[in-house]
Formats: C-alpha cells, sequence, structure tokens
C-alpha cells in the first residue's frame, strides 16, 4: 500500500531533519549574516476513499506539494519567488515588497487576504486541505498590488489584482479578471488566550470568462464530486460575484478553535444567485503545546513541539477535528455536511505527519464519501 512508503519516508525525514528557528518549516541562509534564505516544502499523500470523485481508483497517492523559494530580506525590502513542481507545477509567492512602520505594500503573486485557514502559514492547517468553501469560492493566489497597515487595534488587509500567473480563464483567477480584497482582523489577548476575530471582502470581474466552481473529497488528489459551471456554454455566465466572510479564532493553551463563515453571491442573466459554506473546527495538543497568534498577519501558526524528537521529547502531539458544510443549491440541487478527524504527529518543527479520516453526507446532487489520508510534510 502507498501509505507504507509514506510511513517509511516519514521515519527517515523524523530521523535526520534540522530544527527550524521561527518558520512553518526550515530555511537554509546561503551564508551567516546573508539576507537570502533558500527553503522549500514537500508533501507526500497517500487517499483511500470510496463513493464518487476517485476517479475509478480509490487508492491516491502522489506529491501534494513541492515547493521551492528562495527570498531576500533587509530591514525595509523584500523578494521572493517561489514554484511547485508537484503534479502540472504552478508558482507560488512571486513579487518585491517594501515595509513601513506598522505594514507593507508589495507588487507580485501572493495569497489574497481571505480566510483565517487559507490565508494562514502553508502546511498549517488542520486537516490535509483548507475548509472546502475556499477552494469552491475561489480563494488562492492572485497577481497584483497587495497592502497591510494597522490602524490602533484593527489590521487592514488589502489587494487589487489581474488574474494569477497559472490559473485558467474558469477558475475565477485568470488573465484580466480583476478583484478588489479587503480583510479587516482584530485580536484580544490575556493571560496566554487570544481571540481573533476578522471578516472579509471581495469583489471580482470575470471579465467575460464566467467562473465554474464545485467541491471535491478532502484530498486535491481526488476529482471534484459536484460543480456548476457559470459559463456562456452553459446559458447562464457570472458576469459578477461579491463574496463576504467572517472568521473567529480561540487559542487557550494547549485547547484551539476555530470557525468560519462564507457567502458567495454571482450576478447571473437570470438574476443574482448566492451559496454559503464554513467550517467549524478544534484542536488540542496531547502534549501540551499551544497554536501561536501571529498580530502582523492575524493567523495562528501551526504548533511547535516544545522537545523535539532527538532533544529529549517525542515532539508534538495533536488531535484535530473539523465539521465543513457546503451549500451550493440553488446553482446544485444539494449540500453537504462532513466530518473530519486527525492526528497530527509534529516530531520536529519542520516535519509533520498527519492522519485524517473524512466523512461527508450530501443531499441531491452533493454525494455521501469518505477516505482516509495521511501526509508526510518535510521542510528544508
Amino acid at each position: 500500500m502507498p501509505s507504507r512508503a509514506l510511513i517509511a519516508t516519514g521515519a527517515v525525514l523524523t530521523g535526520t531533519a534540522p530544527a527550524a528557528a521561527d518558520a512553518a518549516y526550515a530555511e537554509y541562509a546561503s551564508g551567516e549574516d546573508s539576507p537570502i534564505r533558500v527553503s522549500g516544502l514537500i508533501f507526500a499523500d497517500a487517499v483511500e476513499g470510496e463513493g464518487e470523485g476517485w476517479s475509478g481508483d480509490e487508492s491516491l497517492q502522489d506529491f501534494r506539494l513541492a515547493e521551492f523559494s528562495v527570498r531576500y530580506e533587509s530591514d525595509r525590502f523584500g523578494a521572493v519567488a517561489g514554484y511547485d513542481f508537484a503534479r502540472d507545477g504552478e508558482w507560488r509567492d512571486l513579487g518585491l515588497t517594501a515595509r513601513f512602520e506598522g505594514g507593507f505594500i508589495g507588487f507580485g503573486q501572493f495569497k489574497e487576504p481571505a480566510s483565517l485557514e487559507k490565508f494562514g502559514p502553508q502546511g498549517g492547517t488542520l486537516g490535509l486541505e483548507a475548509p472546502r468553501f475556499t477552494s469552491a469560492f475561489g480563494m488562492g493566489r492572485r497577481l497584483g498590488l497587495h497592502a497591510a497597515w494597522r490602524a490602533d487595534a484593527v489590521l487592514f488587509q488589502a489587494a487589487v489584482t489581474n488574474g494569477s500567473l497559472d490559473a485558467g480563464d474558469a477558475t475565477g483567477r485568470g488573465a484580466g479578471q480583476t478583484a478588489l480584497s479587503l480583510r479587516a482582523s482584530t485580536a484580544i489577548e490575556a493571560e496566554h488566550r487570544v481571540l481573533h476575530l476578522g471578516g472579509y471582502a471581495r469583489w471580482l470581474d470575470y471579465d467575460g470568462a464566467g467562473v465554474k466552481i464545485g467541491a471535491g473529497a478532502h484530498s486535491a488528489l481526488a476529482a471534484k464530486t459536484v460543480s456548476a459551471s457559470l459559463t456562456a456554454s452553459y446559458g447562464r455566465e457570472a458576469e459578477r460575484s461579491i463574496l463576504l466572510g467572517g472568521e473567529a479564532g480561540f487559542s487557550a493553551g494547549r485547547w484551539f478553535a476555530s470557525a468560519e463563515a462564507a457567502r458567495f453571491q454571482t450576478d447571473l442573466p437570470a438574476g443574482d444567485e448566492a451559496v454559503h459554506g464554513g467550517a467549524l473546527q478544534v484542536s488540542v495538543a496531547l502534549t501540551g503545546e499551544s497554536r501561536i497568534y501571529d498580530p502582523k498577519k492575524g493567523v495562528f501558526k501551526p504548533v511547535k513541539p516544545a522537545r523535539a524528537l532527538g532533544d529529549g521529547g517525542l515532539g508534538a502531539v495533536e488531535l484535530t477535528g473539523r465539521i465543513d458544510h457546503l451549500d451550493l443549491s440553488p446553482l446544485v440541487d444539494g449540500d453537504s455536511t462532513a466530518f473530519g478527524l486527525g492526528v497530527t504527529w509534529t516530531p520536529r518543527e519542520n516535519v509533520r505527519v498527519m492522519a485524517r479520516f473524512e466523512e461527508e453526507h450530501g443531499r441531491g446532487a452533493m454525494p455521501d464519501s469518505r477516505s482516509l489520508g495521511l501526509r508526510v510534510q518535510f521542510g528544508f
């Protein structure tokens, strides 16, 4: 079975990987005081499932991500170039940034400011993937002007973008598809407890190409199980869309919880239609670690082991759970709710091993499915 290969790979990595200083994965400098950093992040996934969306093959394994990045950082300026060599390949973060007191401004391709889980550190999600509504509603990296600034206790993040470097026309991130995005968040911190509250909005013009929205099983390796084509060829071309979302996160010691909900409204020839999605997540670190809040980005960082494997401990062990709801009616007759349970072992800061079970209960066109996934994640 493919999962055995991943387990063997994980055993090798956990015994040889160095710990990172303060990152989701390790970075190696070209010199002791060099501003240049070379880094990488690899996800090796194996998933078994039953139900629709598995392309006739119930056992799938592949590199979900093989990202390599080069970064330059100085006191005021930064540059990054990242590429994912897995599967068909795609550009990741690519651009220039200038920092000022309380914020930054940059031009290039970066994550759009939307969703606490999607906007968080790469490889830090509680499940193998972010909640399904984030991909169904077209959240991802976009090319354009990005900025962040703080006004008292509120962090503002905004982007004016025009497509992305790799996505096709019907994705909502194709060339010529203009988007205006804004996220605002605040945090209340007291006695090792953090409450994050935020909201985001996006206006998107599809530039005559329309869009296809849909959802699949809880792995990027599986096919979509349901989709709605809002393009001219299907007689209901979407001209524009408005995305509105709210998010909350709470960290208290070893406990973490988050909740998100989003509304995606499209402008169709017959009138506006709206679909909805959301997720509720919870985790507990059995070994006592906390998810630390990053006030500069308005996100929570993944668990870092207090005592790494090989340094007098066994690493961090985290139990995770999620309820994931997606309602695509009236575009598609149906909705579904998925329940996920998992365990994440972080033997060293730059290595994670995740096991995840997902069970989806659908109605109408949304099918039932279940899957068991395993990921070995390694940064260097």
